[in-house]
């Protein structure tokens, strides 16, 4: 059974607790890969010249893929970052 120490209140300056940054790796790597979608369907959009390439084809593929990678890569790379979050006083 492990040791339990007891401390007062009164005796603590500051308490933390150690969390990640998996929310905000996902929001920023969800965005640049949103912007990379964006990017790579306009360029294949311009250099395409098949009859699909004219609606929103190359976007319907792009963006899905990009954003869903960079969404996953970005809360990867955050629950390898701690963050601390003082909870008192």
């Amino acid at each position: 059974m492990p040791a339990v120490d007891t401390v007062r209140l009164t005796q603590l300056r500051t308490l933390s607790v150690r969390g990640r940054h998996t929310k905000t790796g996902a929001i920023v790597g969800g965005s640049l890969g949103l912007a990379t979608g964006l990017f790579f369907g306009w360029v294949i959009g311009a250099v395409c010249v098949a009859a699909e390439c004219d609606r929103g084809g190359p976007f319907l593929v792009t963006i899905p893929l990009f954003t869903g990678g960079g969404t996953l890569l970005g809360a990867a790379i955050g629950a390898a970052i701690p963050q601390w979050k003082q909870v008192y006083p």
